[in-house]
């Protein structure tokens, strides 16, 4: 295999592992999403974000998001 031909396959494979590494956090972020979004009713806000790893605001927005859904349920 040529230079070139190597080093095209090197920056393939690294772009490969790069967009396996971002989907996996992806997930990640999404399975923790969910996570507090199931225990929003039952801990404080600011528990469900250190037990979870999202942020303060990231926990506040589920929950604003949560509380907007339940209204227009119920109107």
């Amino acid at each position: 295999m040529t230079k070139v031909g190597r080093a095209f396959e090197e920056e393939k494979q690294e772009a490969v592992e790069k967009a396996s590494k971002d989907a996996a956090e992806r997930a990640s972020k999404r399975r923790n999403k969910e996570i507090a979004q199931s225990l929003l009713d039952v801990l404080s806000l600011e528990l469900i974000a250190e037990k979870t790893g999202l942020t303060l605001d990231e926990v506040k927005e589920l929950k604003q998001e949560q509380e907007e859904k339940q209204q227009r349920k119920n109107a």
